[in-house]
C-alpha cells in the first residue's frame, strides 16, 4: 500500500505540473522569477524526501518488523488458600490452612509494532537515532540494480504488460540474496559486521528462488488485473486527452467512467487484500526464517514458526514454507500489517494536500495575487468550456 500511495501521489504530482505548463503556454504567458522558482523547487524536493522518509520508514521497515513480531507472553503462576467459610481463616496456623491452588496467568504484552512511536523509540534504543532508516543503502542499492536490469531486459524483448512481469519476476529472482540481506539487516541487532559479510551463500540463497518468485508473481497479478480491467473498461485514455475529454463529456456519460473506475478501485483493492498482502507477509517471513543462529532479531521473534522449522544441522530444510509461514501468522498480526499500510497511505495523502496548499500559496506570491487569481479563473473557465 504505502508503494501504491507514493504512486498516486506522484500521479498527482504530474497532473499538477502537466496543468502549470499548459497554462503556461497560454496566450499571456506565467512570468516567475529565479527566486520564485528556486523556492518551488526546494519545496518540492522537500516534499519528496518527507514522502519517501515516511514510505521507507514506515511502509518498509515498520511493516517488515510488524510480519514477523510475536507479542511477548508472561506466565504468572498466583498461588492463594482456597476460600473458606471460617471467619478466622486467615489467622489458623499453616498445618491448620485449607489446600492451596496454583492458577497459571498467561499475559500477552502489546506488541511494539502497534504504534509506530512505541516501535521507533524501541529501533532508537537499540540501533540508534537513525535506526528508523537502517538499511537504506542496501535497499537503494537494490533498487538501482533491479531498474537497470530491467531497463536493459526490456530492450530484448517486446514491450508487453506480460513480458514486463516476466522481466520482473526474473530480476527479482537473480536479486533474491540482496533481498534477503536487506531483510536480516533489518529485523536483527546492529552487527558489528560489514553488510557484504552478511550476504548469504549460495546454498541458503537458493531456498528462496521459489518463494521469490511466488511473491514476484503475486506482486505482477495485483498490478495486471486492475490494469487489464481498466484497459478493458475503456479507461485508460479517458484522462489523458490534452482537450479533456472527461470534461467535455456529459453527465451521464461522466456518472458511468466514475461507476467504472470505483469497480477498478474495488478490485485492486481486493488484489492488494487477497493476493499482494499475505504473499508479501509470507514471503517476508520466509526470508526472516533463514537468518543465522549468530544474529539476534531486534524484535520479539518466533524462529520455530511454532515448530514448523526444523534446523539444517538436525537434517531439516532450515526455512519455514510459504504457506506456513502465512498460517502461523495470526489474524491480530494480519489487522495490524494492514493498519500500518493504512497509516502511511493516509500519512502520504495528508502530506500531499499540505503541499498542494504551500505551493500554490508560493505561486500565487511569486506571480502576484492578481495575475495568479486570473489564471486561475482562466483554468476554470477553459475546463467548463
Amino acid at each position: 500500500m504505502a508503494s501504491i500511495a507514493n504512486h498516486l501521489v506522484a500521479r498527482g504530482v504530474d497532473e499538477f505540473t502537466q496543468r502549470v505548463r499548459n497554462v503556461q503556454h497560454g496566450p499571456e504567458q506565467i512570468t516567475i522569477t529565479p527566486a520564485g522558482y528556486t523556492i518551488i523547487g526546494l519545496t518540492t524536493v522537500l516534499f519528496f524526501l518527507f514522502s519517501a522518509a515516511i514510505r521507507y520508514t514506515y511502509g518498509e521497515v515498520v511493516a517488515t518488523l510488524a510480519m514477523i513480531e510475536i507479542p511477548r507472553s508472561t506466565a504468572i503462576i498466583r498461588t492463594a488458600p482456597e476460600e473458606s467459610d471460617e471467619p478466622d481463616a486467615p489467622l489458623m496456623s499453616r498445618d491448620e490452612k485449607t489446600p492451596v491452588e496454583h492458577e497459571l496467568l498467561i499475559v500477552k504484552s502489546k506488541p511494539l509494532t502497534a504504534k509506530f512511536r512505541t516501535i521507533i523509540q524501541h529501533l532508537k534504543q537499540r540501533a540508534g537515532r537513525l535506526s528508523r532508516f537502517r538499511g537504506l543503502h542496501i535497499f537503494l542499492g537494490y533498487n538501482v540494480i533491479f531498474h537497470l536490469l530491467s531497463s536493459v531486459l526490456m530492450r530484448l524483448f517486446p514491450k508487453t504488460l506480460v513480458f514486463r512481469s516476466f522481466i520482473h519476476v526474473l530480476v527479482s529472482v537473480g536479486l533474491c540474496r540482496i533481498s534477503l540481506l536487506w531483510t536480516h539487516v533489518v529485523i536483527s541487532e546492529p552487527s558489528k559486521e560489514s553488510w557484504y559479510k552478511r550476504i548469504v551463500g549460495r546454498d541458503v540463497g537458493s531456498k528462496v528462488f521459489l518463494p521469490t518468485a511466488m511473491y514476484a508473481l503475486a506482486e505482477q497479478a495485483s498490478v495486471l488485473i486492475p490494469t487489464m480491467l481498466s484497459k478493458g473498461l475503456g479507461l485508460r485514455g479517458v484522462f489523458k486527452d490534452p482537450n479533456h475529454a472527461f470534461i467535455r463529456m456529459s453527465e451521464g456519460e461522466q456518472s458511468w467512467v466514475l461507476i467504472k473506475l470505483a469497480f477498478v478501485g474495488i478490485v485492486g483493492f481486493a488484489c492488494f487484500l487477497t493476493v499482494f498482502l499475505p504473499a508479501q507477509i509470507a514471503f517476508t517471513r520466509v526470508q526472516a526464517s533463514l537468518l543465522s543462529s549468530e544474529d539476534e532479531s531486534i524484535v520479539p521473534f518466533d524462529r520455530t514458526f511454532g515448530g514448523k522449522v526444523v534446523p539444517a544441522v538436525v537434517g531439516g530444510y532450515g526455512k519455514v514454507a510459504m504457506g506456513e509461514a502465512w498460517k502461523t501468522f495470526d489474524w491480530n498480526s494480519r489487522v495490524r500489517v494492514f493498519k500500518i499500510y493504512a497509516k502511511v497511505a493516509l500519512l502520504q495523502g495528508a502530506l500531499f494536500v499540505l503541499y498542494a496548499f504551500v505551493v500554490l500559496f508560493e505561486f500565487r506570491f511569486a506571480m502576484g495575487s492578481e495575475k495568479f487569481d486570473k489564471k486561475v479563473l482562466d483554468l476554470v473557465q477553459s475546463a467548463n468550456n
